[in-house]
């Protein structure tokens, strides 16, 4: 990226410490958020603070056009042409874009954001009336004029927020953190705010409170619900210079709860009722004699091929749906029984050969200690584990490059056993890491290359494999390729 010199004339820095701090809690109500503020009366973008600190100031930026204007302007990124940069910049594709002129010094402040949705124009030019006072005020006494403007800052925005400050100790909080913390209007006392803040953290923390008494600095996240509304809690330290504390900000993601719900409970009433006719298409064609003396053309009998395979195809999906449902409901049903791990991991690799030869994929078994009258016995399902093994040996093959080698290796690990497949492909890219194990989770790259898949898998991997007790995890990139891990109790 191109950085522009300070020879032009700039705005003056920005250097009130409650900037930083405003744009950090920008930042934080869109997924992926990027808060800036832009100089750029000459008609040549320049940074004049980012936070995330992922700019230096002066550096040079191509904006999408119709970004900075005199008025609010917030859009999707699919309705302008973005400079490639974003991507790099934000570590995804920018999904929209938000820009509001601040102050007297030809300033914007400018939102971009990798999911959820833009922010509204009315949020924005709150938010930007709220920066142009930060950005205009006189700084006298600025300790004192500091906390005067952050109390007035946190009363005036939209979403409920709460701010203790670690160097005074003082506590800021809205009107809409205090009806979700249970606090009454005009109770000021530091020590009932953090007490409150406290007990939040303790009944519906899901256990993170011992992670932030052994370190006050560990950010937390998590959900509760108050009065039937869904609240996503993010929680972090923020340490600047003239400013450092803990944040507390409470999102409402009723709408997204619901729509996720919703979404799953569509999907599962749809599998439910695909079952039963697919499965009836699929034996009324398994019937067809296709042989010579059945009467069916050459033509007719791939067509009919055809037909059932992708049939099958569309029934293993329903399947698939229908684990994920039962997992998430009820959780499995598993008939366990004593099992050999290392042949089961053999006949995993004998059903997955054809496709590995269509590929020109190595796959190699790895029992340690084998041979040595080690009993490779565990109680489990054979047929789940052997749909997991399946479905990591097959993504393992389907990402591995032609004339690469898979790894399949078995050895015994303190509490139990652990199974490892690996690959020589190109590995697992960083965004798609954090929602591998979700439903549909898939990167762009095998759409884009053509790889099939419906993202179910892994996600149906990670059901199993803890119905079982057991953990699954991938390690960090590093070496190239992926590699899984699966640890399963005795």
């Amino acid at each position: 990226m191109k950085k522009i010199g300070r020879a032009d004339p700039l705005p003056p820095p920005v250097d009130d410490p409650s900037v930083p701090l405003t744009l950090q809690l920008l930042a934080d109500t869109v997924p992926g958020g990027l808060a800036l503020l832009v100089s750029g009366g000459d008609g040549k973008p320049r940074v004049e603070a980012s936070c995330p600190p992922r700019l230096r100031v002066g550096t040079g930026l191509r904006v999408p056009p119709g970004l900075l204007t005199a008025h609010p302007v917030a859009f999707d990124a699919s309705t302008r042409r973005v400079p490639a940069e974003w991507t790099a910049i934000l570590g995804d594709h920018p999904a929209h874009f938000a820009a509001v002129p601040v102050g007297e010094r030809a300033l914007h402040l400018v939102l971009a954001g990798t999911g959820g949705k833009a922010i509204a124009p009315p949020s924005l030019a709150r938010w930007g009336q709220l920066m142009s006072r930060l950005l205009d005020r006189d700084r006298i006494s600025l300790r004192a004029d500091a906390s005067r403007r952050l109390a007035a800052l946190i009363d005036g925005l939209p979403s409920p927020l709460a701010f203790v400050d670690g160097g005074t100790i003082e506590v800021f909080v809205n009107d809409g953190a205090r009806q979700l913390l249970g606090i009454a209007p005009g109770v000021r006392s530091a020590r009932t705010i953090a007490a409150a803040l406290a007990l939040l953290v303790q009944q519906d923390g899901d256990g993170q409170a011992a992670a932030l008494a052994r370190d006050p600095m560990a950010s937390l996240t998590f959900a509760i619900d108050r009065g039937g509304r869904h609240f996503a809690v993010d929680s972090r330290w923020v340490s600047e210079p003239e400013l450092t504390g803990r944040v507390w900000l409470f999102r409402d993601v009723t709408d997204d709860y619901r729509i996720a719900r919703f979404r799953d409970e569509l999907v599962s009433n749809v599998s439910h009722e695909l079952r039963t006719p697919l499965t009836s298409i699929l034996g009324a064609l398994t019937l067809l004699d296709v042989g010579p003396q059945g009467g069916v053309s050459e033509e007719n009998a791939t067509l009919i091929d055809i037909a059932l395979r992708n049939g099958r195809r569309l029934l293993g999906l329903v399947g698939d749906l229908l684990d994920l449902d039962r997992a998430e409901a009820h959780g499995l049903n598993l008939a366990r029984r004593p099992t050999d791990l290392s042949l089961l991991l053999a006949d995993a690799i004998v059903q997955n050969r054809p496709m590995a030869q269509r590929h020109d994929v190595t796959v190699t078994l790895l029992v340690d200690d084998d041979g040595l009258g080690v009993d490779h016995h565990a109680d489990v399902d054979p047929d789940r584990l052997l749909q997991v093994v399946g479905n990591l040996l097959s993504n393992a093959v389907k990402f591995s490059p032609e004339g690469g080698a898979v790894t399949v290796r078995l050895r015994r690990a303190a509490t139990g056993w652990r199974l490892t497949v690996a690959d020589e492909g190109a590995g697992i890219p960083d965004e798609l890491r954090e929602q591998l194990f979700t439903r549909f989770a898939r990167g762009s790259t095998p759409s884009r290359i053509g790889i099939p898949g419906t993202g179910l898998g892994l996600a149906i991997v990670k059901a199993i494999v803890e119905a079982h007790g057991g953990t699954i995890a991938v390690e960090p990139p590093g070496g190239g390729g992926a590699v899984f891990h699966v640890d399963l109790p005795d």
